[in-house]
């Protein structure tokens, strides 16, 4: 019962949404907030059900959200991130190796057009790292991934109540054991 309510609530916020972005204008400053808002809704609903039609919708709608916000804006990492999400779930559903390829190319040309490092992409890097790593096995994107989360996690804790924190260190854990179990570094 509970899961189909909150399809249900899913659902009626998609309809919602469209709604919004049906009345909203092309160049209405929300725009891009509220196409990102609709992709996550999107991404949620094939989450529940795996239908690649609300995944490729998930892709339009990150898409055109980036394409509308300055990449000096604060969001417009968030939709890095979350655009490398999608590779890595499009992934998950076919398994072809590109997507994952370019999960991970995406969030490193953000890091390299960010003029200083950012949190939010170290932490999307790591996380791309480490599913290409229990993917392919490749020792090399472990260690990648726990330098991104080392620093992310630095990063993160000078933003004092940063909800990306708990994540940070949850994630820098779980690579710092797979290293232990891969190469049994004490350290670890």
């Amino acid at each position: 019962y509970e899961r189909d309510s909150a399809l249900q609530s899913l659902e009626r916020g998609i309809k919602l949404g469209e709604e919004v972005l049906s009345m909203t204008a092309p160049d209405d400053p929300m725009r891009a907030t509220y196409l990102n808002r609709q992709g996550m809704a999107f991404l949620l609903r094939h989450e529940l059900n795996g239908t690649v039609l609300d995944l490729d919708r998930s892709f339009e709608l990150i898409e055109a959200a980036m394409k509308l916000t300055p990449k000096t804006q604060s969001q417009w990492k968030l939709l890095c991130s979350a655009y490398a999400d999608l590779f890595r779930h499009r992934f998950k559903l076919n398994g072809t190796i590109e997507d994952l390829e370019e999960a991970v190319s995406r969030v490193r040309e953000a890091i390299h057009e960010e003029p200083e490092e950012n949190h939010i992409l170290l932490e999307s890097l790591a996380r791309q790292l480490g599913h290409r790593y229990m993917t392919l096995g490749e020792i090399e994107d472990l260690d990648e991934a726990i330098k991104a989360a080392e620093r992310a996690v630095k990063l993160g804790h000078q933003d004092q109540g940063n909800r990306y924190q708990a994540d940070g260190l949850m994630r820098l854990g779980y690579l710092l054991m797979d290293r232990f179990e891969a190469k049994g570094h004490q350290e670890d």
